[in-house]
């Protein structure tokens, strides 16, 4: 049996989610871990009729914390994780994870592929499967293959924390780091696949993924949150990658914010050729810096 964690700070799409994975026949308990207790009678009140079961953090510790929390509380066999915007289709541990779950192994990740809602409806038109072009692990470490930006369109490459599924004794080994502000879950695959049998079921695309939905972590444009994953990792990754991550994570957000500290910095790890695409990315960032200047003025 599974048991899912879902960190949330409260969003109206959170009872969405939690119906989602309580439809799975795999799922024992839903852990939602609250990261802003002041609300939590709204929330038992959102999710009352659901066997969510609800804990809540100190109080805005991010959502690695929250995850922590919650791997900690699971007492299932295995662990998936949801985001409190996302959701899962009926189905989510489906025929590719019958071999997996009944097997006895005690280090196994399997992370599946998802679609990209970049809108509220789920036509064909706003989804998008991701990635296009999954992990093979026989030329590229993990760390190369999240970094890189080959494409000018997001989605070449990509895991997500709403597609892991990770053995409980794997999840309590590793263990979120609650320090890191952005891109945890990445942090959170590569440290286990450093110890782990890690398996990708890119077809099985039953995860959906709300793109830049509101509060997202992923909207946040602060350099420093993805220096810090940078210097943990990027001696694992290519030079190449590490050239294309400092650019769409770093640059990008150094120039939003128009902090020379952090294009500095960004320079200084630049060691190759980056992918065309990323340097495009890191310019996207001049339109942000444009309007931070005139409002600042005005």
């Amino acid at each position: 049996m599974i048991d899912v964690v879902v960190p949330t700070t409260g969003r109206s799409t959170l009872r969405r989610a939690v119906m989602s994975a309580l439809a799975q026949p795999e799922v024992a308990r839903v852990i939602v871990v609250l990261d802003r207790p002041e609300v939590e009678v709204e929330i038992a009140s959102m999710l009352a009729g659901t066997r969510a079961e609800i804990v809540c953090s100190t109080g805005m510790q991010g959502g690695g914390a929250c995850r922590r929390i919650g791997t900690r509380l699971a007492t299932a066999d295995w662990i998936a994780y949801l985001d409190d915007d996302d959701y899962w289709a009926q189905g989510r541990f489906g025929e590719d994870y019958v071999s997996v779950l009944s097997c006895s192994a005690q280090r196994v990740l399997i992370t599946a592929g998802f679609n990209l809602v970049q809108d509220s409806s789920t036509t064909d038109q706003s989804v998008r499967r991701i990635p296009r072009h999954p992990p093979t692990f026989r030329n590229e470490g993990l760390a190369t293959y999240l970094a890189e930006r080959s494409s000018f369109r997001y989605g070449a490459t990509g895991l997500q924390s709403s597609a892991i599924l990770v053995s409980a004794v794997l999840g309590r080994a590793v263990e979120w780091d609650p320090t890191l502000r952005k891109h945890q879950d990445w942090d959170f695959l590569i440290r286990c696949s450093e110890i782990a049998d890690v398996k990708v079921h890119v077809n099985a695309t039953r995860v959906f993924t709300q793109q830049g939905s509101a509060d997202s972590i992923s909207r946040r444009r602060e350099w420093r949150d993805s220096q810090a994953f940078l210097l943990r990792h990027e001696s694992s990754m290519s030079p190449r990658s590490r050239a294309d991550f400092v650019l769409v994570h770093i640059m990008r957000a150094a120039i939003s914010q128009r902090d020379l500290r952090g294009v500095r910095f960004a320079l200084g790890r630049i060691h190759a050729v980056p992918h065309l695409a990323a340097v495009a990315v890191a310019l996207a960032g001049l339109p942000a810096a444009f309007l931070t200047e005139r409002r600042t003025k005005q």
